[in-house]
This record gives C-alpha cells, structure tokens and sequence, in this order.
C-alpha cells in the first residue's frame, strides 16, 4: 500500500506542521504488471472555502506498473476528486 500525506506547515515551520488530506493507494490485483488500485481518500474540513471534512472511496483500473509514481498518484487524485463530485451530486438530489 503506499499512502500519501498533505501536511500544512503555517509559516514554514514544521513544528507548527498539521496532516489536512491523506490518501491510501492499495493495489488489489496481486501486484500484476496491469493492475487495479483501491482509493481511500480523505481531508479536514477547510474553513476558507467552507468544505466539510470528506471521505471517499473508488477505485482506479488497469494502472501499468512500469509507470512513474507520480502518474498512479495523479490517477489516484483525478479518482478521488470524481468520487467526491459524484458524492456531492447524490447527496444533492436527496430530499
């Protein structure tokens, strides 16, 4: 599993340093050189845009592994943000 963490460091200080998202990339195809990745992304809420704390869950298909990092964390990122918007869109359509 490879987890990425966002931290904010007010003023540079990583003293004063705070985790606001995390994403956990775990692979659940047996490590195949084409493989698919489960996402659980998450972040605290965030008072100047006024987003709530979200969690979200989805999965990326058929990520070849000779690939940069950066590429499956990419995928992972683009996932997740559709994951939420989808979230959102049902949530809003509730009475």
């Amino acid at each position: 599993m490879i987890r990425v963490t966002v931290e904010l460091w007010p003023g540079g200080r990583e003293a004063r340093a705070r985790e606001i998202a995390r994403m956990d990339i775990a692979n659940i195809s047996d490590l195949a050189q084409t493989s698919d990745y489960e996402i659980r992304a998450s972040s605290v809420a965030n008072p100047l845009s006024g987003e709530p704390a979200q969690a979200v869950r989805c999965t990326i298909e058929g990520h070849r592994r000779d690939q940069s990092i950066w590429e499956l964390i990419a995928k992972a990122a683009k996932a997740a943000k559709a994951a939420k918007a989808a979230k959102a869109a049902k949530a809003a359509k509730q009475p």
